[in-house]
């Protein structure tokens, strides 16, 4: 078979892959699988993504759709699952009531004329726009060279750093929810510590290298902040699921972790308006102050990812006040 065979082969098979994992953890009976199921399909879109030649997507779908979501996932479904058993022992027996029909339907009304909405802006652009020939014509004062990183810094800077603020806001939101933890990490089984152990000292070093990598060709291909930190959010989950707590998620050092990314975009800005030109206004040194402000939003991401996690864990891994 030729490259191009093998190629085409392979695809289908992912293409396959995805639809059925998809729907298999859709239709599954049991939550536990379908976690295992939607992780499976996480990686398999990842593949996808790669196949695509986006490899920075791929890493982030891996490790945000497979991981960190799926951490979020099973220590949900657990969670649940022992207040289930809570629920319908003989102490504490409660009748559940009937389900909230009025409610399932009015999100599926609301989830319907949000997407009609979308649907009806999306339909109403024109069919040619100018909008790519005019990026691509601007790009060189834009500090850097990729499209993408150009629009989302420096063309519309005002979103991504609207973004910025409600992921922040999301996450602060998320602690201030967050049940009481216990001080302290579950120690890891003695039979597991030593295979855990040279993985993290594997893992977490090369995937910093890895991390930063993505980041800074963000500036000339495709990658960036929200990558960067999803794989370092990914790290940080690692360090937390084998029993360790990385300093950065220590209470006095997380919210300035979580604030990093919001407080140097919005620094940056003022500093251009100060300078005599305006909000975002980045000058001479735009790929200097686009780099800052994609490294501290990467560091926030990745904080937040493991932030949403440890917000779950009010038992031994929510060290977090």
């Amino acid at each position: 078979m030729s490259d191009g065979s093998v190629g085409t082969l392979l695809d289908g098979v992912l293409a396959v892959a995805a639809v059925a994992l998809a729907a298999s953890s859709l239709l599954a009976r049991g939550r536990f699988p379908a976690v295992g199921l939607f992780i499976g399909f996480g990686v398999v879109v990842g593949l996808i993504y790669a196949r695509l030649a986006a490899p920075d997507l791929a890493m982030a779908e891996v490790a945000i759709g497979a991981a960190a979501t799926g951490a979020l996932l099973l220590r949900t479904v657990s969670a649940a699952a022992g207040e289930a058993a809570a629920r319908t022992s003989p102490r504490s027996r409660v009748r559940s009531g009937p389900p909230r029909v009025a409610a399932v339907v009015a999100g599926a009304v609301t989830s319907a004329a949000v997407l009609g909405v979308a649907l009806a802006a999306v339909l109403s652009v024109p069919p040619r726009t100018r909008l790519s020939a005019l990026v691509t014509e601007r790009v060189p004062d834009s500090g850097v060279e990729h499209p993408v990183t150009a629009v989302l810094l420096a063309f519309r800077g005002f979103d991504t750093l609207l973004e910025v603020v409600v992921v922040l806001v999301a996450a602060v939101a998320c602690l201030a929810l967050a049940p009481t933890p216990q001080a302290g990490l579950a120690p890891v089984p003695p039979a597991a510590a030593a295979p855990l152990s040279f993985l993290v000292r594997a893992a977490v070093p090369a995937g910093i290298v890895v991390a930063g990598w993505v980041l800074y060709i963000g500036t000339y291909a495709p990658g960036g902040a929200f990558h960067g930190g999803a794989v370092l959010g990914g790290l940080l989950l690692l360090l937390v699921l084998t029993g360790r707590q990385p300093p950065v998620l220590g209470p006095r050092v997380l919210p300035s972790g979580l604030a990093l990314g919001a407080t140097v975009f919005l620094a940056v800005g003022i500093v251009g308006l100060l300078t005599g030109g305006a909000l975002l206004d980045y000058g001479n040194h735009a790929t200097v102050a686009i780099v800052t402000i994609e490294s501290s939003i990467a560091v926030s991401v990745g904080v937040t990812l493991a932030a949403f996690y440890l917000a779950l864990a009010p038992g031994p891994h929510g060290a977090l006040r």
